[in-house]
């Protein structure tokens, strides 16, 4: 039986050999509990494929994704802690960004915009915005057009470009942006989402995950300076099922915001 690792969510190429350096030392901690981790990760056009695969032994998610699609055929395994809020290890927000030259100093004076995002199954890019735009401006349709990036970097480009006036950009890959893309230096944060639970660690349900996220707490500890500093890793916490309610609740609660903006994606 072949397994299955996958760990793209934060893995630009400037990064990929210390992804690497992080998936070599937990499968090699996966490996002494008996588990037949891969030599390599893998990377796949179809990550919902993967996510859903029999053999999947590790993976990571966007929360959204989770709530939406995963939970009940996934088991959760932990979250990794990146330092993005203070006091809630593991969990995270978005950025609202938009042009250093630009001189509007609120969300609500970007109505009739133009909106870059990576795709609207992102919580950090697409979902915590609609859910902003809920509590902050209310229901209806508040941007003029909506722009499918493909990818938080995309995203942010498309703003320093001035292809589109705003975007919302997931922390910890705004830190590594601002850290490798000289591009950044022509935007500026105007706001940022309200925190939720991070992007987990999942496995397949036929693995337990418990003794896997043994594992990765051990690997962490064992990882060079090097490779935590640059992957902006603090540590690895339990997953809370039960949190990821958060996700949801905030979803149901802007589907008219999000419905407004994407009408051929209505969500439920």
């Amino acid at each position: 039986m072949t397994l299955l690792a996958n760990l793209s969510m934060y893995d630009p190429p400037l990064m990929r050999d210390h992804t690497n350096a992080l998936w070599e030392t937990i499968a090699q901690q996966l490996r002494s509990i008996g588990l037949d981790a891969p030599e390599r990760l893998q990377w796949s056009d179809d990550i919902l494929s993967d996510w859903l695969n029999k053999n999947l032994l590790l993976s990571q998610t966007c929360g959204y994704p989770y709530v939406s699609k995963l939970r009940g055929n996934v088991k959760l395994v932990g979250i990794p802690d990146y330092g993005a809020v203070t006091g809630k290890p593991g969990w995270y927000y978005s950025v609202i960004i938009c042009h250093k030259d630009d001189q509007r100093s609120q969300l609500a004076n970007f109505a009739k915009t133009k909106f870059a995002y990576n795709e609207t199954n992102s919580q950090s890019g697409c979902q915590a915005m609609m859910y902003t735009l809920k509590k902050s401006v209310g229901d209806g349709k508040f941007f003029a057009k909506c722009i499918e990036t493909g990818a938080h970097k995309m995203s942010a480009k498309a703003v320093s470009e001035g292809r589109a006036d705003i975007a919302a950009i997931d922390i910890i890959t705004w830190q590594h942006l601002c850290r490798d893309e000289p591009f950044t230096n022509n935007l500026r944060v105007l706001h940022q989402t309200a925190p939720t639970p991070g992007l987990p660690y999942i496995c397949a349900q036929q693995f337990d995950a418990a003794a896997i996220a043994l594992s990765i707490q051990k690997a962490m500890h064992l990882l060079p300076k090097e490779t935590s500093d640059v992957l902006f890793l603090k540590g690895f916490i339990p997953a809370i099922d039960q949190d990821y309610d958060l996700i949801d609740q905030r979803s149901h609660f802007s589907k008219p915001v999000f419905n407004a903006h994407f009408p051929d994606q209505k969500s439920n």
